[in-house]
């Protein structure tokens, strides 16, 4: 079977979506699996907080989750949960 790609190891920037917050894009090839889906959770959760200016039982519709759920991620993200 033939590689799909050249190079010995694939790029990091082959499995970062368009919309990567700024602060993943810059985090490097060091960034583990874990940090990486950690910051995305925040970004999601902040961004859906904004689209419905805080209401956090719209923001987890719009996330498709629990609103029990949403206040276990939250409390995880403190600085989102006081906004």
């Amino acid at each position: 079977p033939q590689a799909l790609w050249d190079h010995d190891r694939i790029e990091d920037e082959a499995f970062m979506p368009a919309s990567m917050p700024a602060s993943m894009a810059s985090s490097g090839p060091t960034a583990t699996l874990p940090a990486r889906k950690a910051e995305l959770e925040r970004a999601a959760i902040a961004q859906a907080l904004r689209r419905t200016n805080g209401n956090r039982m719209a923001a987890a519709r719009l996330l498709a989750i629990s609103r029990a759920t949403l206040y276990e991620k939250l409390a995880k993200y403190p600085e989102l949960a006081s906004g």
